[in-house]
């Protein structure tokens, strides 16, 4: 329907009107909006309204990011998110100095780790598994001086003091330390170097403030470069103590237990310098190899290298031992009257250690073998030895030692029957006893050394006799330097009766015995003490063999009669020369002559060398150690003549050849003086 012009204008004012209307509700909106944003920045400064409660927040606020804004007024902080800043929440104040609210870990980190010191007045933990803190430079306070009290405590106030003695004495105990607490590191060490702290273990049981020393030993800090540090657990004693982490003190910081412990685990222990045991104890080990290639184990200034020590092959010279055994040993025969049976035993208890040159190994005491019995008229001698081929089995043969193969010698016995050797027993039996060590711990090489030492000195070279004198009023004896042996070879010095040396004659009558002279001469009766003015007799002469530097002696024997006849004393048909040299002297003296001598008691006496008989080397005729020589008690009848003691050419001689073949006649002399008569 068409519209008026009139309508038409009313129309129009009537939008105008409307828009003058939208225009002021707008701008009334907007009034509203800025009361109501004061009201906000008011209650917000004042803190005394809920925002949340007026519905001004209800769970967050968000910020436009925007540049830098104009500085607030003085009292005020304006907060933006600041896009010069990452969008990061920013606070600026009337001077336009701005704080970053919105720190995230890269920002905190390069903060702190940009701050030349960081001062925290708090703790600092680092609580997450696995975490660590680490610095290249880690220090303590400076330390602070504490002084001990009556009680022997300090208080402790941070991780490192200086502890003094009471009233600066010499020497104070250190036996409590308060103010512990879980984990806290603490290192101390003396304030003066001329007073001692000895801190001890364990003297406040069960007390917060008990020290607890590693190896239960105190630790003395005798100068100010002594340390020791702890660690506080609030686990330990009941109510928690000091737990000693280490010291730098006495070197023994590490206790015997926990040396051994750490060295006994250790796969290799290298070590750079010496390693040094105590006087009486040992160094156990299985096996000890060189460090440097070819330069071998020095023990002791010995030498051990390629199976040498100081370049001896000691296994080559074991090797003497073979066939042997280690122990002394004992083999028994019995018999049961059927079978005879010897039985090998260690000497005195235990087993026996077998040795042959691929090693050692035992045999069982007890063990026994049969032996080869022989008869009444023909014994039997057994060889009984062990094989190295069937250790542990005694073998006995009748023939022979086997001469081809390893094997240990352990007797020889003859036996007769086994009926008579259980009646009677065996005829003998020699264990080859040849062990390396006698019960009483002496060396068996010293017994087969003494059973040498018990043969007869001998001579070797020298001691040649030249007499002088002879037929005249004096005789002198002297003999050259020469050589012989005890065990071994020694020296004999010269000896002359003019130097004067005296001779010593060893079976004077007594009480004369040894007596001794330079002076042959002088010798004037025999061992029985009868004269020998006018007789013939022999001396026999010997040597000692000194060891030491002391110069040997010259012994004369005399004989125990004399003769009427050269030849007879020359032939000692009697017996009467004594070639004894006592059993003292056996090993260490050797015979050198016998001389026979006439004396004449004419023209003041004289004395006349009739012969010279050589006895070196030669071995007395009679066993060392006494007794005379065996007189032969049978002759054929011309050996011997009987002569005048008064007129010598006056003889008696023997003839027996008409004594029918077989027979033997005796010829018996009546109890009476008297003259035999016999026929022409």
């Amino acid at each position: 329907m068409p519209i008026d012009r009139e309508t038409q204008e009313q129309l129009t004012n009537l939008q105008v009107q409307l828009s003058d209307f939208d225009e002021r509700l707008e701008f009334a909106e907007r009034r509203t909006q800025a009361i109501r944003h004061q009201n906000f920045v008011d209650n917000f400064l004042s803190g005394l309204t809920d925002l949340g409660a007026l519905g001004f927040i209800s769970s967050h606020l968000d910020w436009k990011h925007r540049a830098s804004p104009p500085n607030p007024k003085s009292g005020f902080q304006r907060i933006f998110a600041d896009t010069d800043n990452s969008g990061h929440l920013t606070s600026r104040n009337s001077s336009g100095s701005e704080i970053d609210l919105e720190y995230v870990d890269a920002d905190a980190i390069a903060a702190v780790e940009g701050e030349a010191t960081l001062v925290l007045s708090g703790d600092v933990k680092v609580v997450a598994s696995g975490k660590f803190f680490e610095a290249a430079d880690f220090r303590l306070d400076s330390a602070t001086e504490l002084t001990l009290d009556a009680s022997g405590d300090i208080a402790i106030t941070q991780s490192y003091h200086r502890v003094d003695t009471l009233s600066d004495a010499g020497t104070g105990n250190l036996d409590g330390m308060t103010g512990g607490n879980d984990g806290a590191i603490l290192l101390i060490r003396p304030e003066n170097d001329g007073r001692t702290v000895i801190v001890r273990h364990n003297q406040n049981a069960a007390n917060a403030k008990n020290i607890l020393l590693a190896g239960d030993d105190s630790a003395t800090l005798a100068g100010i470069s002594d340390y020791i540090m702890f660690i506080y657990d609030v686990n330990l004693d009941t109510n928690g103590a000091w737990i000693e982490i280490s010291r730098s003190t006495e070197a023994s910081a590490y206790f015997d237990a926990d040396a051994i412990a750490a060295v006994e685990g250790e796969a290799t222990l290298d070590l750079t310098g010496d390693v040094s045991i105590a006087v009486g104890k040992s160094l156990a080990v299985d096996t000890i190899n060189e460090k440097g290639s070819g330069t071998g184990v020095t023990i002791d200034s010995v030498l051990l290298k390629d199976g040498l020590v100081d370049g001896m092959d000691v296994a080559a010279h074991l090797n003497a031992y073979n066939g042997s055994f280690f122990e002394p040993m004992t083999f028994v025969i019995t018999s049961n009257g059927t079978t005879i049976t010897g039985t090998l035993d260690k000497n005195p208890t235990g087993d026996l250690t077998e040795v042959f040159s691929d090693g050692y190994t035992t045999m069982s005491s007890g063990a026994t073998v049969t032996l080869i019995a022989g008869s009444a008229t023909v014994p039997k001698k057994n060889y009984i030895y062990v094989l190295q081929s069937n250790k542990g089995v005694l073998v006995a043969s009748d023939s022979d030692w086997p001469t081809t193969v390893e094997h240990i010698k352990v007797a020889e016995v003859i036996v007769q029957t086994a009926a008579l050797v259980q009646s009677d027993g065996i005829l003998a039996n020699r264990n080859w006893d040849d062990h390396a060590q006698e019960t009483d711990g002496m060396g068996h090489h010293l017994d087969a050394w003494k059973r040498l030492r018990w043969e007869h000195a001998a001579y070797q070279s020298g001691s040649a006799v030249t007499w002088s004198g002879s037929g005249t009023a004096a005789l002198d004896l002297a003999i050259s330097a020469g050589q012989a042996y005890q065990m071994h070879l020694h020296i004999i010095a010269a000896f002359d009766t003019t130097d004067p040396d005296n001779v010593y004659v060893v079976n004077q009558p007594a009480p004369n015995q040894y007596t001794a002279t330079a002076n042959i001469e002088t010798i004037v009766v025999d061992s029985d003490n009868d004269s020998l003015a006018n007789r013939y007799y022999n001396l026999v002469i010997w040597n000692s063999i000194s060891s030491g530097s002391e110069e040997e002696q010259v012994f004369i024997n005399l004989p125990s009669g004399s003769y009427n006849k050269q030849s007879d004393a020359e032939n000692d048909v009697s017996g009467y020369d004594n070639f004894t040299i006592p059993t003292d002297y056996r090993g260490y003296a050797y015979l050198v002559q016998r001389v026979t001598i006439k004396h004449s008691s004419a023209a003041g006496g004289s004395w006349t060398i009739t012969q010279e008989t050589d006895l070196r080397g030669t071995v007395p005729s009679i066993a060392v150690g006494g007794g005379t020589l065996a007189i032969t008690t049978e002759f054929s009848d011309n050996a011997f003549k009987l002569f005048d003691d008064e007129n010598p050419t006056r003889e008696l001689a023997f003839q027996l050849s008409g004594i029918t073949a077989g027979n033997t006649r005796v010829l018996t002399v009546q109890d009476v003086n008297g003259t035999i008569a016999l026929s022409a």
